[in-house]
């Protein structure tokens, strides 16, 4: 089935946000986001909705849709919420994995390794989160992967303030090793520590 205009329309303004191009302080009227994706206010007007239903975006009475910046406090939820969903996941994981499916982790450490390196932060997000959702996808429960991408997604949205630098990212992936680590062994037990031990530190980071 092809993409419908509301659809692109989310797509496209979806990545803005994300990249950084709009925010609270910039954000295009309907007409102006209609001209720059060349198409008309309804798809945009639509496509804005479904954002403001995610929370990327608030409707104000006076000047239509903006960016809804995450703030210090929703990051710790959304962390909350990730510690509870993504250690049970990963506790329930069917072990111990193919060969493939850890050849596939280990070249998302690679890579996050190479980008920490070069301190390349943004990169290394969408990285992170490609690893966290294959792990995800593992379990099977899409309803369960869907709600964790969206949650992992409001770090990338504007005010995220994690894995910001080298440091941080040096952090992160030492999780993600220690992690890929308990998978090979088959150890579930040791994995669901090892997941925890990595939301803890991404809590300490919002808040420190």
């Amino acid at each position: 089935m092809s993409a419908t205009k509301r659809d692109i329309a989310y797509k496209r303004i979806k990545e803005m946000i994300l990249q950084g191009d709009l925010t609270s302080e910039f954000t295009p009227s309907e007409k102006s986001l209609g001209d720059e994706l060349g198409m008309s206010r309804t798809p945009v007007r639509e496509a804005l909705q479904r954002l403001v239903m995610e929370g990327f975006m608030k409707g104000c009475s006076h000047k239509g849709s903006m960016v809804n910046e995450i703030s210090i406090a929703e990051a710790v939820e959304i962390v909350e919420l990730r510690m509870a969903v993504e250690e049970f996941v990963i506790q329930n994981l069917s072990l111990p994995l193919s060969d493939e499916q850890c050849a596939k982790l280990q070249a998302m450490v690679d890579s996050q390794e190479e980008l920490a390196a070069v301190g390349n932060s943004s990169a290394f997000l969408e990285s992170d989160v490609e690893f966290h959702d294959y792990l995800a996808s593992l379990y099977g429960n899409q309803l369960l992967r869907d709600t964790l991408k969206s949650a992992r997604e409001r770090f990338l949205a504007p005010g995220g303030v994690i894995l910001r630098n080298k440091p941080q990212m040096l952090e992160a992936l030492e999780g993600h090793v220690k992690i890929l680590g308990a998978l090979r062994k088959g150890d579930s037990e040791e994995a669901k520590r090892q997941m925890h031990a990595h939301m803890v530190f991404a809590k300490h980071v919002l808040i420190s």
